[in-house]
C-alpha cells in the first residue's frame, strides 16, 4: 500500500535529475492538486494522487 500512495511522487520526481533545493513552480504544479487554508489555523495540501496533508500555519 505505501508503495501505491507514493508512486504518483516519484512519477513525478522521475524527470528531475537532482532534488530542487529552491521552490520549482513546474514541480510543485505536477505534485500538488490543490490547497486549502481553513479558518483554524490549518493547511491541507491535496496532491494529485489523491494524498491530502494538513499542517498547522
Amino acid at each position: 500500500m505505501p508503495q501505491r500512495i507514493f508512486s504518483g511522487f516519484l512519477a513525478g520526481l522521475s524527470e528531475t535529475v537532482e532534488l530542487p533545493v529552491d521552490f520549482n513552480e513546474k514541480l510543485f504544479h505536477r505534485l500538488v492538486d490543490y490547497a486549502t487554508v481553513c479558518s483554524d489555523g490549518r493547511m491541507v495540501s491535496a496532491f494529485r494522487n489523491g494524498v491530502e496533508v494538513g499542517m498547522e500555519i
